[in-house]
């Protein structure tokens, strides 16, 4: 809480949490008619497989954070998450750069994410059973803006 800001776990935690909202629909064939901080989310269903399916929009530290669900046959489940204001401190972990930005994997408990920096807000996408691999995959597949 406080002008602090949400922290990166706590980030994470919100990736993890169930949807509050139904899954946005498509606006184009790249994006979602779901935005945060400007940052218009993906639509990945044609061109990675994995398909929205729940929303949902948080407030800590006065920093809103929006996290759009993804699914994909078999149970595999990820949240995409974008946090409003200036980029979360991000420490340890591996890092790998792609196209010029660097890309941040850790894990948290059963977790494993992928945070990096898109328009300047921290985006996240995070999820259990799922490699390092897919959500490279999935985080490089993003719209840039």
């Amino acid at each position: 809480g406080g002008a602090t800001g949400p922290s990166l776990q706590q980030t994470v935690r919100l990736t993890l949490a169930a949807a509050t909202y139904p899954a946005p629909g498509e606006r184009t064939a790249s994006t979602l008619d779901h935005t945060a901080a400007g940052i218009a989310f993906p639509y990945w269903q044609q061109s990675v497989g994995w398909r929205a399916v729940g929303a949902r929009a948080d407030r800590i530290g006065g920093r809103e954070i929006v996290t759009v669900f993804y699914g994909r046959p078999g149970g595999h489940r990820v949240g995409y998450a974008i946090v409003g204001g200036p980029a979360l401190p991000v420490s340890g972990g591996r890092t790998v750069t792609r196209g010029g930005v660097p890309y941040y994997f850790l894990r948290q408990g059963s977790a494993t994410l992928v945070t990096w920096l898109r328009s300047g807000h921290t985006c996240v996408i995070a999820g259990r059973r799922v490699t390092e691999a897919t959500l490279l995959t999935l985080a490089t597949t993003d719209v840039r803006q």
